[in-house]
């Protein structure tokens, strides 16, 4: 972050190159985003859906390959922040045998482009 910054209830705002300018104020948006995308088990989540999607079940047996222990009420809080961002969504279900059908979560996006002059975001595909 850029010296002399500090946290106000309008988002963040800082001493940039330029002088004293207020951030975008989608600027939480992106902040939020990004640390979601770069935090575990977060991470890895993202990792397990991939370009081809997985179903539930498929992405709690990624985590614990990955040694994330995690109850399924956990995972199941991470996969509806991550779709609460935009990041994810669930497309439809899978049947697997006896018990009730799993959700298919597919990445809604895969990439985020961001104006560094407006702080606007689009989607570069």
């Amino acid at each position: 972050m850029w010296g002399g910054g500090r946290r106000r209830r309008g988002g963040w705002r800082g001493r940039g190159p330029w002088g004293y300018q207020a951030l975008p104020a989608n600027i939480e948006y992106i902040l939020a985003v990004i640390s979601s995308a770069q935090t575990e088990p977060r991470r890895t989540i993202l990792n397990a859906i991939g370009d081809r999607g997985a179903t539930t079940n498929q992405i709690y047996q990624t985590l614990l390959e990955k040694d994330y222990n995690i109850p399924r009420t956990t995972l199941y809080y991470h996969l509806s922040e991550l779709e609460n961002l935009g990041l994810i969504t669930h497309t439809g279900y899978k049947e697997s045998g006896a018990g009730a059908p799993e959700k298919v979560w597919e990445l809604r996006k895969r990439k985020i482009c961001i104006d560094i002059l407006t702080g606007e975001t689009f989607d570069s595909d």
